[in-house]
């Protein structure tokens, strides 16, 4: 609906029109009514109108006045001249004003709506021109913000000829005059499980709302740029303008942090931030560009919301992996000894890690390092692999991509554990399998006269010390004391129930010596062989 205002003096007349036209129908919203022309300028000052009719002669402020103030405040306003006379000195008057009908009186009806509805057509071809024109124009504008985004990423990779870098630049229209210039990589943390979680969107969309908030910040810093780049990244080109080191970093310092608030605020995002080194030339950003995505992997150490500078990690990455070795030998022992040390080693090695600012690539080699250990700790003392109850190996490559130090510490201690719990118990079943078949291997060959301690540690493929330790735990026996103990009793068995010498039970019971059986005999129950079966015969 276009807006329109009428401007009569005579009250009939203006009157008359209000009511004869159906301003809806013709596609007009009448709008205002006046009776003099001063009356009618105050109320366009400050109101978007598209078409005044008014007549020419009223009291302080004529028509012809009011169409030459109203084009001034409203150039493309349409203007209709309502007269009862027809002089040329009007007419020349109103085309020199711009005034787009002039119209004698009396009019009728069907005059005035042609006439409206053949300003409605003109103003339907403006606004559809105006309409094409704009939407033209943000082509453009589009087109350029892409070729923009485009060649300054081309500059990032060192594809742009460094002859042309200024004039590209300047036919973008990209503002980069400095004395120097750098390049920050922003890396928003698990921006695709948060869009898809707590914005159920698609994470375009969030990485489009976070570089809406890195340009509104920018827009009170000078010339820089912020685009969108690969990986989920952000990039901000810094230009410093006459600023020295530490005053421009200051500088960056204060942008990033306010980027940091805005989208913890806003969309519950960290950021992780890599700032490259200062270089003097454009053709020389793809160096910085390089710096703040090498800055970027140590971001696990940092954490998120904290800005690393290359010239910072570059002072304290030197980083040997002997320290780490040594500790990753004291964690295979603790986790097959048992016990709770393995806690305190996990602190240890990360400790190492956070203190020698180590690359990302150095600490995913650390985790493999970590790993291999607990599962070689694990293979040296129970059967086969982990299952899957024990070690779950898709948590484990989540954690392994992870960049939280402290989830990636608490997953091994938590592993750790799991892995003593289970090699404890393993050993447990072992020892009692291996004390079984030590009792099956007695009972089996107590008649060897050369069965030893060597021969059952032989048989069951274990040391004699290790052995001795744990049949003295089982028995509280040695193994000595429990072989005399099983000959003993087979000894008496037969001195019962077989018509054996004992000379003949010396030997079956695995003695050689017949005397010296009869001493163990004796010192075991307080008789002789042959009084132990005349006693027993008598009873």
């Amino acid at each position: 609906m276009y807006k329109i205002i009428i401007v009569e003096d005579e009250i009939p007349v203006r009157n008359a029109i209000c009511n004869i036209i159906e301003w809806e129908e013709l596609g007009y919203e009448l709008v205002y009514v006046s009776g003099d022309g001063q009356d009618a300028l105050t109320y366009i000052e400050n109101k978007q109108i598209d078409v005044i009719l008014t007549d020419i002669c009223m009291p302080f402020m004529d028509g012809l006045e009011l169409s030459n103030e109203a084009k001034k405040i409203l150039p493309t306003v349409k203007i209709v001249i309502i007269t009862g006379y027809n002089e040329f000195e009007y007419a020349h008057k109103a085309v020199e004003i711009g005034v787009d009908h002039y119209l004698l009186k009396p009019i009728t009806a069907d005059e005035f709506t042609k006439m409206l509805i053949e300003i409605k057509n003109e103003l339907d071809n403006e606004f559809s021109k105006k309409r094409n024109l704009l939407a033209l124009k943000k082509q453009v504008e589009t087109n350029k913000d892409i070729l923009r985004d485009k060649f300054l990423m081309n500059l990032l990779y060192n594809k742009i000829n460094s002859n042309i870098i200024r004039e590209k630049v300047n036919n973008l229209g990209i503002k980069l005059e400095g004395t120097k210039y750098i390049v920050a990589v922003l890396q928003p943390e698990n921006i695709k499980e948060i869009a898809d979680s707590n914005w159920d969107c698609d994470y375009q969309l969030l990485e489009f709302a976070i570089l809406n908030i890195c340009n509104e910040v920018l827009t009170n810093y000078g010339q820089n740029i912020c685009i969108l780049g690969n990986d989920d990244q952000l990039i901000i080109f810094f230009v410093n303008d006459n600023q020295d080191e530490i005053e421009f970093r200051d500088t960056i310092d204060e942008i990033m942090n306010k980027i940091i608030v805005c989208v913890e605020k806003f969309y519950n995002i960290g950021m992780y931030i890599g700032v490259g080194d200062n270089y003097a030339e454009l053709q020389d950003l793809h160096f910085s560009y390089k710096d703040a995505l090498n800055a970027l992997e140590y971001r696990v150490l940092n954490g998120s919301n904290k800005i690393i500078y290359k010239m910072d990690v570059e002072k304290t990455s030197s980083f040997s992996y002997h320290k780490i070795d040594e500790y990753l030998r004291e964690l295979e022992y603790a986790i097959k000894i048992g016990g709770n040390k393995t806690d305190k080693i996990i602190d240890y090695i990360f400790s190492i890690i956070i203190f020698s600012n180590v690359h990302i690539s150095q600490f995913r080699t650390i985790l493999l390092k970590i790993t291999t250990t607990i599962l070689k700790a694990y293979e040296d003392i129970c059967s086969g692999s982990p299952n899957d109850v024990i070690i779950d190996f898709n948590q484990f490559n989540e954690v392994f991509g992870k960049e939280k130090i402290d989830e990636v510490k608490t997953y091994y201690k938590k592993l750790c554990k799991n892995l003593s719990n289970e090699i404890n118990k393993e050993r447990i079943d072992i020892k009692a399998s291996q004390m079984q078949k030590a009792y099956q291997f007695i009972y089996n060959n107590y008649q060897n006269k050369s069965l030893d301690i060597n021969m059952i540690c032989n048989h069951l493929n274990i040391s004699s010390s290790y052995f001795s330790r744990i049949f003295k735990t089982e028995t509280n026996e040695t193994f000595m004391q429990y072989l005399t103990k099983v000959r003993m009793e087979k000894a008496k068995d037969l001195l019962m129930n077989s018509d054996y010498k004992v000379y003949e039970i010396s030997e079956k019971v695995g003695y050689e010596d017949p005397h010296y059986f009869s001493y163990n005999f004796k010192k075991k129950t307080g008789v002789k062989p042959t009084q132990y079966r005349k006693k027993e015969v008598e009873c």
